[in-house]
């Protein structure tokens, strides 16, 4: 602490002051002033030499921008409508270039008014230092005065001087701008026709095509001549030559991989094998079995690495380039369905497993190779639907053979590749061959989205089975659950936008993509609805859910170690029923700011709402209001009550009723307005104890304080015995009673009373009954029972 409040001291006294204040006298003031104008003049000095070398740099970026803009100009308005690829690819470099260009542009507003205040300050200085009388100063003040009149001379020219080299770069800036700008426009309307081409008017049908066939196929073979044949000794980076020499790599590359893989699996892993570490569970047999399917998933992921490697020490062919990139791309994605299915299906079934998602791959592949080649839309029309029939023919042919030896997810993603595939030949044959591309584009990134998610979510729920139980407390298992209970689903929900915007940017519309995601398809005053704006309420949904669940057994664990369990489940279900409250209701405020629900709109519905509801919900809001006031402490869950004549203990209650469990095992649910209204018994309020009563009846004439001391003294030995065998059943300490009731048609009758527990009413009954038969028989007391004399007259 000592250290830096001597640093902060030094600082204080020996840095210099930002402006001259008041000090001493104006002599002083100049001196300052001085110091000041010195620093000031070499911070400029060193500012302008850095604001020319980045003037220069800036200049320089200005040029390669204006070459790119005008390389992109003449490949934007010399392409042909029919070829969509090629124009998707050219519209992306515009709109790449102008968002770049914006990003990286200098604030030079910003710049201009910071120079233009200093400007005016500095005049302001040299005007005031140029009007001081020099007859009132000093030899030393004249000298600082001079100084300080140079030095702000000096500043105000040097910063003229940038502001005018600035002013020139923002006319070349605006320049470029405007031309970039005309670009991104025309590029938009471009991506406009596009979209509308592919998704709205398609092209004329496939039936149609097949009646022009001959027509079709010449137009193909001209087509075909004229964009990848060069006519002159041009070679361009785009042209068939290159094209041929992409295919001779992606061979060289694939059978490299497949060296490497099977290398590995004949070589290195059986030594593995041997190693005490190997999993028990994975067998050389089933190794054996899994070793192709291995070898495919390496030879695609060595694959992926080789391109990804010779990608980046090639900046100069863009045609490699794009091609590189989708290739690593794809290559990454067939990497991680096939490394999804042989972790997750076994050997017996991965045979089949590979074969039915074989088909979807390989069209994947060849989609692709057709974006690479920038494959006109008449090569595409002609031989796409063709191509979508016999693949759709091979995944119905591969399901109906494989099916029985799939597991349950596999069956339906391989039932959904196969609907893909119908929907997208339907489409192709009835002329939109280029939304049926994007639809099955879509399917891929989407099905290797929820292989990944499926692929996480076996490996947690195998961690969870292993790890945890119903017993262990959320401070152990939270993180578990939010991966479980959000993460992953969230991934889910988020994977449908990825995947549109992945199978978007094959088509380089990515762009269009984002606009889409944010474009309000529901636009009112007082609600806006768009689909970032809906996946991010489906992932709130989750969230909350997974934050009430959390808080709710957090509660319950609260409760479960400070307070008796049972005694308070009242106060538990409670508290539940508040965070229920808190949570949602919080998440509706959030949900309602996310779509901008407007405050009259919300005020209409909840005012007719709550008058609808008034009258709808009397009786459930009267059972609330009660419910409310039996959790408050009137019952509690586990008590013994009565009602109607029913005896059972309350299991469980909520804000409308109560489920009591009766003492025959049945469940009775009452209403909480029915226990306010009818007259019921708390038995476990008394500490879990009750009184009973047990009449008996003993024949005239018999001396009755003996036949009590008798059935006192009866009952009193069998408390004994039954807390001998730790059946606590009735209270001692209370003692048993006797009473003289009334002279009966028959006997005296007496009436035993007992404390007894609630919980074991009916066994202390029958204790004491037996107890007090067996001794009033043992003392030789009548039991009389009702006789009557029948007399017969003749």
């Amino acid at each position: 602490m000592k250290k830096i409040l001597t640093i902060v001291l030094l600082m204080f006294f020996f840095m210099p002051a930002n402006a001259v204040l008041k000090e001493a006298d104006l002599e002083q003031t100049l001196k300052i002033l001085r110091t000041e104008l010195s620093f000031e003049y070499k911070d400029l000095q060193a500012k302008t030499n850095m604001a020319k070398e980045r003037s220069e740099q800036a200049r320089a970026e200005l040029i390669s921008t204006m070459k790119k803009s005008e390389q992109n100009a003449l490949m934007l308005y010399s392409q042909q409508s029919d070829y969509v690829f090629d124009l998707t690819y050219v519209c992306n470099e515009v709109t790449k270039l102008w968002k770049e260009f914006k990003e990286s542009s200098m604030p030079f507003d910003k710049i201009i008014t910071y120079y233009e205040t200093d400007i005016v300050r500095y005049e302001k200085l040299r005007k005031s230092l140029q009007a001081m009388p020099r007859h009132m100063l000093s030899d030393e003040g004249k000298t600082n005065r001079t100084v300080c009149l140079t030095l702000a001379t000096a500043l105000e020219n040097m910063i003229k001087g940038n502001l005018e080299q600035y002013r020139s770069d923002i006319e070349n800036n605006k320049f470029v701008r405007e031309r970039l700008e005309e670009q991104h426009k025309y590029a938009q309307e471009r991506y406009d026709a596009v979209q509308q081409s592919i998704f709205v008017n398609g092209e004329q049908t496939y039936f149609t095509m097949l009646k022009h066939v001959n027509r079709n196929i010449s137009m193909a073979i001209r087509t075909i001549h004229s964009k990848y044949i060069p006519y002159d000794n041009n070679r361009s980076q785009w042209g068939g030559r290159l094209i041929i020499w992409l295919f001779i790599i992606i061979f060289i590359y694939a059978a490299l991989s497949i060296i490497i893989s099977t290398a590995l699996m004949h070589i290195l892993v059986p030594r593995l094998m041997r190693k005490k570490w190997w999993p028990a569970n994975f067998s050389k047999k089933d190794f054996l079995k899994k070793r192709p399917y291995i070898i495919m998933a390496l030879t695609v992921i060595f694959f992926a690495v080789i391109l990804a490697i010779i990608r980046i020490f090639i900046s100069t062919q863009n045609f490699i380039i794009m091609a590189s990139d989708l290739l690593v791309e794809f290559a990454w994605l067939m990497s991680i369905i096939l490394v999804s299915l042989l972790v997750r299906i076994d050997s017996k079934h991965i045979k089949n497993g590979f074969k039915v998602y074989m088909p979807i791959l390989i069209m994947g592949f060849l989609v692709i190779l057709f974006r690479i080649i920038l494959i006109p839309n008449i090569l595409v029309n002609l031989i796409f639907p063709i191509i979508l029939l016999l693949f759709m023919l091979w995944q119905w042919a591969e399901l109906a053979r494989h099916k029985d030896g799939l597991n349950k997810e596999d069956k339906i993603y391989s039932w959904i590749t196969l609907f893909v595939f119908i929907f997208s030949t339907g489409s192709s044959w009835i002329g939109y061959t280029l939304f049926a591309v994007q639809v099955l584009i879509w399917w891929i990134m989407q099905l290797t989205c929820i292989l990944t998610i499926t692929f996480f979510y076996k490996i947690l729920k195998t961690y969870g089975r292993k790890h945890y139980n119903q017993e262990t407390p959320i401070s152990d298992i939270w993180f578990y659950g939010f991966l479980r209970d959000v993460l992953l689903p969230v991934c889910g929900v988020y994977s449908i936008v990825l995947s549109i915007y992945w199978a978007a940017e094959v088509f380089d519309l990515s762009a269009l993509c984002w606009k889409i995601f944010y474009l309000d398809f529901v636009n009112t005053a007082n609600f806006k609805l768009s689909l970032m704006k809906l996946c991010l309420v489906l992932s709130l949904i989750f969230l909350f859910q997974y934050i009430n669940k959390v808080a709710r057994k957090a509660l319950q664990y609260h409760f479960e170690k400070k307070e008796v369990v049972g005694r308070h489940g009242n106060r538990a279900v409670m508290g539940a029923n508040a965070l229920n409250i808190l949570v949602w209701g919080l998440f509706i405020i959030i949900t309602m700011n996310i779509l901008r629900v407007g405050n009259t709109w919300l005020v209409v519905i909840s005012g007719g709402l709550a008058t609808g509801l008034g009258f709808a919900s009397k009786d459930i809001l009267e059972n609330i209001y009660y419910g409310i006031s039996l959790m408050a402490g009137r019952i509690h869950i586990g008590d013994m009550i009565e009602i109607d004549g029913i005896r059972g203990k309350v299991d469980d209650m909520n804000y409308t009723s109560t489920m009591i469990e009766a003492v025959d095992g049945s469940i009775i649910a009452f209403q909480n307005s029915q226990l306010f209204t009818k007259n019921y018994k708390n038995l476990t309020k008394n500490n879990g104890w009750e009184v009973i009563s047990i009449p008996v009846g003993v024949a005239y004439g018999t001396n009755v304080n003996e036949a009590k001391q008798i059935i006192i003294d009866a009952c009193m030995q069998t408390i004994d015995r039954l807390r001998k065998d730790d059946k606590d059943w009735i209270d001692r300490s209370r003692g048993i009673t006797v009473n003289f009731m009334d002279f009966g048609a028959s006997s005296i009758d007496l009436l035993v009373f007992a404390w007894v527990k609630v919980s074991n009413k009916l066994s202390a009954q029958d204790a004491l009954r037996m107890a007090i038969y067996d001794s009033l028989n043992s003392a030789h007391v009548e039991i009389p029972f009702p006789q009557q004399d029948i007399h017969i007259k003749k």
